[in-house]
């Protein structure tokens, strides 16, 4: 096992080196919820099954996989894209088990109830212009043949299905004749028995009906699959490892989805207080993250979740204890607790009150209605299970009312929420489990138990607002802007009382699974050198930065311009031919007869009008109202068919054996012409984008763009340089970052010979700009200023400049085919079309150089020479 790779890790290597086709096809992407934003690892979590399915060398027939993905990541968005990817394979059956109820009923929510907010796919599903439906089934002996069809259960009810056949129920019947997409929902628990080396009595039996019970349906037929998904491998146990090393697929786990941005950032919130006051100071701070989304129009309602420890009992004490708190609560409590914390978020939501014009006495009639004994929920309450499933599992929407959850145990698995933003832990005892070789207190059971469900309460609640125009309402956006008020929709905090050996062994455990980082986090303050401050340049210049805004496709008068690039298209005609094989004949061509095809090219213009207009017709793509939101200047659909522009000037290849292209009829061109279109549209709907970045660049003072700002790092090395060039006291810089400075540093001396007003200065989130093909946000690292010497109308060049490491670069050691390629083309353009609003401010000019890389050095260093002279 030691020195063989994992199934993963040879698909890492391969998606390294740009072997993998990242693009969702469009029979995907168009029957996908249009509300959902498809995210760049699930991107890549189809392209490693797509490329496993079609190319792979030596897959293992029939097929089994497992993404082993973090909770939260959307695992079952991604088995919707699998869905569909399969159903266009021609696969018609799906079989979803999962080990608990709970789960299935919010799956079965997902995937087939499409009044759902978390339906996952579009309302019309439609392959090749025909519309099908997702139906639930009891078996898959009288599946609908056109349509998707699927068995929810449990593997529990599974295997009894199987075992104890009952009329209408599923049965080994069903997979002989049918091959089956099987797809397995936290797989983990299936593997209870592999794990172990030796197994007891009940433990031979579970894992010869379970496990075993999957393991027959995968193999009654060659075709069938078998996809399983889960947030937990343990990879440390050998019979794991062995059992999964050529299934794993993709291994995503909760430290690298919340180092990318796509989860709450978590923080302790310890009290030396009573556990009352402990409560207290969580429904505050969650009223201050109400009032904050509020005053940014943004709907939310957060939600806690108090924990109890053991037993449903100590719950509804808690609920109780709860509401008797809430009916009596007083404006003096509160007052009690700003009097006498300490803690940096309670006084930012202190001040935050006042600065708002909200009185502790709104607060607390606030706090006494919304937190009212109807608008608490017990999950552990079996007599209402089904009324309190459909609340839990609808939190965040506007009719729901709950705001606080009392719970044991039943949340900890299969719970997708997004508002919850607190959980207060309502018992002070901890595991206490001993290492036996170093014998220190390590990580119990309980506590990492705890680190679990965090992990739960840390998806990410998405949101969109104008302070980050531009960003994925799906990502965090304020990470580096400590003094941003929103940070509050993107911070979950644990609440716990100050048991400093308690806090050590939670912190450790959510370092273990990804939560936190291994070093935590520390405040960098970044202040702006006297020498800079008291120069003309920061009291007087500005920074010219240009705007998003959604794409207008007015002016729009070609195809190209929409994004189109088909010029020509083959087409295939059948000949209709056929022929009796002999079985053993032994010829290279055993029928007798070789079919021979050959082109013939045809100009759209020299096609038929008429054959046209019906290939038109029969498309409601091409309807003009339609076209028109994609081509702004077309006229009609006569000028879509004749002008060169548009369709006219298009080409179709058509193949087929000699005697039919002499003898083409209309019905076959209407085909050709048909096809093309649907190529085209298809096209057009894949480069299609909503956004871009204005050429209009508007100028914005220096004083007010560049201020002293505290961040928030895990590590850092001071970095500065004495001379006054560099305007920050000192910064954090990756190596390239450190590269790129002194490589600036070399080159001053000559650069003062033509230019005054030098400044680097590090752009540490103080500025975006916008991609003027489709508005992607970008910051990049330094601007650089320079004003011209000796020149009666001074330029002062505004340089925008970007380092990035040599990971970021693609297989051929360059950034032209990497993910960061759409930055450079960005600078690239910024010369040419990069526009100044009002030059009443001075002459600038704004320029963008290449990305710099250490190993690139010399091609920036030339295009930088290039410009600006040695």
């Amino acid at each position: 096992m030691q020195n063989q790779q994992f199934l993963y890790q040879k698909l890492n290597t391969l998606s390294e080196m740009g072997a993998l086709k990242k693009d969702i096809p469009l029979y995907i992407n168009s029957n996908l919820n249009p509300n959902f934003e498809i995210r760049d690892y699930q991107k890549e979590a189809f392209a490693r099954f797509s490329y496993y399915l079609n190319d792979f060398p030596n897959k293992k027939i029939p097929i089994h996989l497992l993404f082993n993905m973090a909770t939260g990541s959307g695992k079952t968005f991604i088995m919707a894209s699998l869905i569909l990817e399969l159903y266009e394979k021609g696969y018609r059956n799906f079989l979803f088990f999962v080990n608990s109820t709970n789960i299935i009923e919010k799956t079965k929510d997902n995937f087939v109830n499409n009044n759902s907010s978390k339906y996952l796919f579009n309302q019309k599903i439609s392959f090749d212009n025909k519309q099908i439906n997702i139906k639930e089934v009891d078996n898959f002996t009288t599946s609908h043949t056109d349509d998707i069809n699927i068995k929810f259960t449990t593997i529990q009810g599974l295997h009894m299905d199987l075992t104890f056949p009952k009329e209408n129920g599923l049965t080994y019947e069903d997979f002989k004749d049918n091959k089956i997409v099987i797809l397995s929902d936290e797989a983990h628990h299936i593997n209870s028995t592999t794990k172990k080396s030796k197994l007891n009595k009940t433990e031979e039996l579970q894992k010869s009906s379970w496990e075993q019970t999957v393991m027959n349906i995968l193999k009654s037929h060659k075709d069938n699959l078998l996809l399983e998904f889960t947030a937990t491998v343990d990879l440390q146990n050998e019979n794991i490892a062995e059992k999964y090393l050529d299934k794993i697929i993709y291994k995503y786990d909760l430290k690298q989805f919340r180092l990318d941005g796509y989860s709450k950032e978590v923080d302790i919130l310890k009290a030396d207080m009573e556990q009352d006051d402990r409560i207290l100071q969580a429904i505050i701070l969650s009223q201050y993250r109400l009032k904050v989304a509020e005053k940014n129009r943004i709907y939310c309602k957060p939600v806690i979740l108090f924990k109890a420890q053991k037993t449903i009992a100590e719950s509804q004490t808690n609920l109780e204890n709860f509401n008797q708190l809430i009916k009596n609560l007083k404006v003096e409590d509160l007052e009690k607790i700003q009097n006498t914390t300490n803690e940096k978020v309670l006084l930012k939501v202190f001040n935050f009150f006042e600065e708002n014009n909200l009185s502790l006495q709104d607060i607390t009639n606030e706090l006494k209605q919304d937190f009212a004994e109807e608008n608490c929920i017990s999950a552990n309450d079996d007599k209402q299970a089904e009324k309190n499933q459909i609340l839990l599992n609808t939190l965040e929407e506007k009719n729901n009312r709950i705001r606080a959850i009392f719970a044991v145990q039943k949340l900890n698995e299969g719970w997708d929420v997004l508002n919850l933003f607190d959980i207060v832990r309502l018992y002070d005892s901890r595991s206490n489990v001993i290492d036996k070789k170093t014998g220190k207190v390590k990580v119990g059971p309980q506590t990492m138990s705890e680190a679990q469900l965090i992990g739960r309460g840390a998806r990410y609640f998405p949101f969109t607002t104008d302070k980050a125009i531009g960003e994925s309402k799906y990502k965090r956006k304020f990470d580096k802007k400590d003094d941003e008020e929103l940070k509050i929709l993107e911070t979950f905090y644990y609440h716990t009382s100050f048991d400093n050996l308690y806090i050590t062994e939670i912190k450790q455990a959510l370092k273990d699974t990804g939560m936190m980082d291994e070093e935590e986090k520390k405040d960098f303050t970044i202040k702006l050198k006297d020498s800079f401050k008291k120069s003309n340049f920061y009291k007087n210049g500005y920074i010219y930065t240009n705007k998003r805004k959604e794409k207008d496709n007015q002016e729009v008068s070609s195809l190209e311009e929409v994004g189109m690039k088909i010029e020509r298209f083959e087409f295939t005609l059948h000949t209709g031919k056929s022929g009796a094989v002999q079985v053993f004949e032994s010829s290279e061509n055993p029928s007798g007869e070789k079919i021979e095809k050959e082109p013939k090219s045809f100009q759209i213009k020299d096609i038929d009008i008429r054959i046209i207009k019906k290939a038109i017709q029969q498309n409601d793509f091409y309807k003009f109202d339609n076209l028109k939101k994609y081509i702004g200047k077309l006229k009609s659909i006569e000028d879509f068919i004749t002008n060169y522009r548009y369709l006219s000037s298009k080409r179709i290849d058509l193949y087929s054996s000699k005697d039919v292209l002499e003898n083409l009829s209309n019905d076959d061109l209407l085909k050709a012409v048909s096809s093309l279109l649907k190529s085209m549209e298809n096209e057009i709907k894949q480069q299609e984008t909503k956004y871009e970045g204005t050429t209009m660049f508007d100028a914005k003072s220096i004083q007010e763009m560049f201020k002293e700002k505290t961040i928030k790092v895990s590590s850092y090395e001071d970095y500065t340089k004495n001379q006054d060039w560099f305007v920050f006291d000192k910064i954090t810089a990756t190596s390239e970052e450190k590269y790129l400075v002194e490589l600036f540093e070399k080159k001053i001396q000559e650069l003062n010979d033509k230019y005054e007003d030098i400044y680097l200065i590090r752009n540490e989130r103080h500025f975006a700009i916008y991609s003027f093909e489709d508005g992607d946000r970008f910051e990049p690292d330094f601007v650089l200023f320079m004003k011209e010497k000796q020149t009666k109308k001074p330029l002062t060049y505004q340089i925008f400049i970007e380092p990035k490491g040599s990971q970021f670069k693609d297989a051929e050691g360059l950034f032209g085919n990497s993910k960061e390629a759409w930055k450079e083309k960005f600078l690239s353009g910024i010369d040419e079309k990069a526009e100044i609003i009002d030059s009443n401010f001075g002459n600038y000019k704004l320029i963008g150089l290449p990305l710099y890389n250490k190993d690139l050095e010399s091609d920036f260093e030339e295009a930088f020479d290039d410009r600006f002279g040695k």
